[in-house]
Parts: structure tokens; sequence; C-alpha cells
């Protein structure tokens, strides 16, 4: 499943191609692969990409680990290392050694996501697709039942006998539909979505790990405790990707009455090699940018930047322990280029 930046929804039978290149080229020797992201991989010829979203330490691939951070390589070592807040960690197995040796501390390095609906043999745009989830099997296509476990190499006996099953699809309008039914094989839950307008649907669990809660309640019990789930939750504002300099920001921005785009300060301004600081005693942020210096107050409107005072258009405020401020403000302090990507539904920053 791809949700567009639109928060629509689409499925497809998906490959995803991991491809890099080094100091900016992607030609021999200085291209690169990865078998897949944020996934412990034991096969000696894997190469995996480690992000911070992660949320914990990587043990595999780990022959060799190179550290990226801002889109250079700062550190190659053997064994797992922590993964930066602003970067990412390839993991490379003991046999693909030959492609770790292509990388050198201070080498600038690029990779890119290549998205392939395996089933139309069609290309899907990057920009195109904010979130993926990957599950199965595929049970509804086009508003018809298209599962066949078998081809989709599903061989477990389970997967035939009558159980509760829970699913993820969307209507024909491309809204998103969660749900869980009960005691249904697989072809059975695909009648059931077919019958209920689904114009594509996938499996996601069974059995006892199948659960449905919603406004603080089950509508269906799980039968064991479960270690995670599928959340989706209402944000008070719309959110606003954002992407420094070709980089994607790991928090996004969002968007605050009367239509003030409000940016994470300390995401934005580390990426340029920014100091930011805390000052206790004044209860101020401080910022080092070269020689530019930036003060501000969180609740106030009024900042200092490169020794002038400037008005914002509304208060920094800290949100889940980050401080956001208005994007005017970043753009002034740092006379920094803004394009609204209509496409991508995205600020990108220059």
């Amino acid at each position: 499943m791809i949700v567009a930046p639109d928060n629509r929804v689409s499925f497809a039978r998906l490959e995803v191609e991991i491809k890099g290149g080094i100091n900016g080229s992607e030609e021999w020797p200085n291209n690169w692969y990865a078998w897949d992201v944020n996934r412990n991989f034991p096969d000696p010829q894997a190469i995996v990409i480690f992000t911070p979203s992660f949320g914990q330490v990587m043990r595999e691939p780990a022959a060799t680990t190179v550290a990226v951070r801002r889109g250079r390589v700062v550190s190659i070592q053997p064994g797992p290392v922590p993964v930066p807040q602003d970067g990412y960690v390839i993991g490379f197995g003991p046999g693909a050694g030959q492609i770790a040796e292509r990388f050198r501390v201070g080498d600038t390095v690029q990779v890119r996501f290549i998205f392939r609906d395996r089933g139309e043999n069609t290309l899907i745009p990057s920009r195109g697709v904010r979130h993926i989830l990957q599950a199965g099997p595929l049970l509804v296509r086009n508003g018809a039942n298209v599962a066949h476990l078998s081809r989709d190499a599903w061989r477990d006996p389970k997967f035939f006998l009558k159980s509760s099953r829970s699913f993820c699809g969307a209507d024909r309008n491309g809204r998103l539909v969660l749900g869980t039914a009960c005691g249904v094989t697989m072809d059975g839950l695909a009648e059931v979505l077919v019958k209920l307008g689904l114009s594509d649907a996938f499996a996601l669990d069974g059995g006892a790990s199948a659960g449905l809660y919603c406004q603080g309640r089950y509508l269906v019990r799980p039968g064991r405790k479960l270690s995670n789930c599928l959340a989706l939750i209402v944000h008070p504002e719309p959110r606003v990707p954002i992407r420094l300099r070709g980089e994607d920001l790991q928090v996004p921005g969002f968007l605050k009455p009367p239509g003030v785009t409000m940016v994470p300060l300390r995401g934005i301004f580390e990426c340029l090699g920014a100091e930011v600081g805390w000052n206790q005693a004044s209860q101020e942020i401080v910022i080092a940018l070269g020689e530019r210096s930036i003060v501000l107050r969180c609740g106030s409107r009024s900042a200092f930047a490169a020794g002038k005072k400037v008005e914002l258009p509304l208060p920094p405020e800290i949100r889940g322990g980050k401080t956001f401020v208005p994007l005017r403000f970043v753009v002034e302090s740092l006379g920094l280029k803004v394009v609204w990507d209509e496409a991508a539904q995205r600020v990108d920053l220059y």
C-alpha cells in the first residue's frame, strides 16, 4: 500500500530497488545498492540501510558499517554503530566487502528508491510516495477478488483455514479502510471486502493477533498481548513534509492558523552545521551558525538575528520535546530559498 502526499492510498504488487552513488556518481566504482531498510539481516551478502526510525541498535549485517551524517561519510568500521539522528548507517555483511571498500571517510553519499508495480510493470514516481506498508496476501484489486494463495507463495496450511483476520484497504474514493473479520478464510474475506465496495485490499495479520481498537475501546479484542500495531492518528493541524537541500527531515512541519507553516528548528539548523544551545538562566534558545547568531524564546514573538530584533508571525512552541518556529523566520535569518512542491505536497528549502 502506498500513501501519497495528499494522504490518498493506492495499491500495487510493489518492488522496491535501492540504488546509491558516491561523490555524485552512480557509475562504477562509485555505485552501490542495498537490500532493505531497517531490518536485521543475517545473510552474509546483505547490505542494509538503518535510519533513526529503526528505534533500536542495529545488529546485522555489521561486518563493515558506514555511518553517514548530513550526506557525508563520517566513519567506517567493523561492528554495529549507533544510528545518527541526522543521517543513517549502511551495514555490510562479510560477503559484501567489495562494495563497502568503495566508501571513504569524507565522501558524499547519495541514495534513491525506485518503486515499481510488478503487476502492471510500471514505475511509480518517488515524489508520489510518502509512506509504504507491505503485507499480504493481496485480496482485492480494482474491485475484484484476486486472492490466490498458492500463486503468491502463501503455502502454510493456516492460511487456508477459517480464522479471525485483519485487513487494510481502500474504497473507490481512495479512502483508507481498516477492519477485522472473524471466522473467515482468506478467499472468504476477499469476497466480503468486494461486497463492501472496496477497490483494493490486502491481509494484515490473523488468529489471536487480529484486533481492532477505536475511540478508546476494543471493537475486536485480540487473543493475546500484541507487541505492535498499525495506528492512525489524527493530527490537529495538517502536516507539512520538509526537504532541506535534497534531504528529507525526519520531523515534518505543520500548518497553524492563520496559515503559518511551523518547522522544526533543531532539525533545520543542525543539518546546516549550526550549534543549537539552551540558556537555562534566560530560558532562551541560542543558535550559532558561522558568524551569525540567533536568539529566541518560546512563547515570545520577538527574536534576534545578527543582533537585529525580528518579529515573528507566531511565537516558537515546543511539541514532543522539539521546538518549532515559523518558516518565514528560518528563511529570513538564513537567506534560504523556499519552493512549494505541489505534486509532493512538500516544502523544499535550498
